[in-house]
């Protein structure tokens, strides 16, 4: 068996890759290294800690045929990881004790802080048919958002005024927060404690199978990247990679070209535009992540704390803007810009003023920034404001959603497989863009704004230069 690897996430690299042979038909195993930068885990406050989400494709060696998703072993004793680190298995696909799983996290075992640097990795793939194989393995970098209770809406005035957070959740027809206590269903209607809207588009009834947020999960602590969707493309049949292309032709900072098997991009580690609903979808479907509801982003952005009004991210209402970038690192890896964020500013890309498209994913955050200098969220995830308008599954038109996990496998046309995930390749719409980007003022950043959960705006199969999104699981 010959291995093909692929070792860039945004701070994640995989090397030393091998195959150890199998014995039996559910024994081969694959064998590597991995390293990722600034890994924590915390026993305070926010009580959390990052992680890399791992999954694995192959095809028959030497081949140009497809490539598939790989089962790994359901025991995590079954797998092996050297310190710090462990693995754990969610239990979130169906069927994973008989099938196996889509893949596995692999996470700090007790708390600590620092750069995660060649530790060896054994895992035990499942079902492996006889002869050689390609292998690709990926890392996504997660960040776990623990249960807890949360606010939807921040108690900023109604619409009509200034300043004002375009359509908020409120608790009935006030100006009120709404706090969500479990992940059990909500109703929808003017009475306190009530889910409502002052906007047209206005939440509807949530049954109790809609993720809502109150419940764990792991997110992507970057916006999708263009490498990580290039390495998607390159890995499709042809015409799903035709129909799941984002936008080719070097616009507004999305350098991803080429042709079908060889796309690339220049700007590897800049987060990736240009995608509609279908393409997000499509990615998340192939990695076994799911869409995040509009509901679960407010909780991953603000956690557990009471709302402020007009906050973004970060926790408060002031932002600096990102504009200016530091010459000769455009596109790179250190990739960054000019300004800073001053005491008690948070720091975004957005305005469209003089860099009309995405920045590098996590471009603020340095070992030595805070929360605000990093344009960070309660829990450590990265540009939830600006940047890049991250796309959810709505509370108006997308509560058939029950929040399963993509199986790793996509349409031969290109589209996401799972049922009851909105628009998967039709033109219903279940989408609500949520955290605005770099084309938007500031007032779409705050956490609570839903202007662009409006029809207008949520068209599956629109894309522009501030259209991108990011996973959980």
């Amino acid at each position: 068996m010959f291995a093909l690897v692929v070792t860039k996430a945004n701070n994640v690299s995989i090397g030393n890759v091998n195959i150890i042979p199998a014995t039996g038909i559910d024994t081969a195993k694959l064998s590597f290294e991995v390293s990722w930068e600034q890994s924590w885990k915390t026993n305070n406050s926010p009580n959390n800690h990052d992680a890399i989400w791992v999954f694995v494709k192959r095809r028959l060696g030497c081949s140009s045929g497809s490539w598939t998703h790989v089962r790994l072993s359901h025991l995590a004793t079954r797998h092996e990881v050297g310190a710090p680190l462990e693995v754990f298995i969610d239990g979130k696909d169906p069927s994973y004790t008989t099938a196996g799983v889509t893949g596995v996290f692999l996470r700090r075992i007790s708390a600590g802080t620092g750069n995660i640097i060649n530790v060896p990795i054994v895992l035990e793939m499942r079902n492996i048919p006889l002869g050689e194989f390609d292998y690709k393995i990926f890392a996504i970098e997660m960040v776990y958002i623990p249960t807890s209770r949360f606010y939807i809406g921040d108690g900023s005035p109604q619409c009509g005024g200034a300043p004002c957070t375009y359509y908020k959740f409120t608790s009935g027809n006030t100006e009120n927060p709404l706090l969500i206590t479990s992940d059990g269903a909500l109703t929808a209607g003017t009475a306190l404690g009530q889910i409502y809207s002052s906007s047209t588009n206005r939440p509807v009834n949530i049954p109790v199978a809609f993720p809502l947020g109150y419940d764990s999960i792991y997110c992507m602590k970057y916006e999708i990247s263009q490498n990580q969707y290039v390495n998607f493309l390159n890995l499709l049949d042809d015409n799903g990679a035709a129909t799941t292309r984002a936008y080719i032709g070097l616009a507004n900072r999305n350098n991803i070209n080429g042709v079908w098997p060889s796309y690339s991009s220049s700007t590897p580690d800049r987060a990736n535009n240009w995608m509609n609903w279908y393409d997000l979808l499509a990615y998340l479907d192939w990695a076994a992540l799911r869409p995040m509801t509009e509901t679960e982003y407010e909780k991953i952005c603000r956690g557990p704390a009471i709302p402020i009004i007009n906050e973004f991210a970060w926790g408060n209402s002031l932002i600096v803007e990102a504009k200016t970038l530091v010459a000769g690192t455009d596109g790179q890896p250190n990739e960054s810009v000019q300004e800073i964020a001053q005491v008690g500013q948070g720091i975004a890309n957005y305005n469209n003023n003089s860099i009309i498209g995405p920045l590098r994913c996590g471009f603020a955050a340095q070992i030595s920034t805070n929360r605000l200098q990093a344009g960070a969220t309660y829990y450590g995830v990265l540009e939830m404001s600006g940047n890049l308008r991250e796309g959810t599954v709505s509370t108006v038109n997308g509560t058939a959603f029950t929040g399963v996990v993509g199986d790793g496998i996509i349409t031969s046309a290109g589209f996401a497989n799972q049922a009851n995930w909105p628009s998967t390749n039709t033109t219903e719409t279940g989408v609500c863009l949520r955290g605005g980007g770099t084309d938007n003022t500031a007032e779409h950043l705050r956490i609570s704004s839903r202007y662009y959960c409006t029809p207008t705006w949520t068209n599956a199969s629109t894309r522009d230069l501030a259209r991108g999104g990011r996973g959980v699981r």
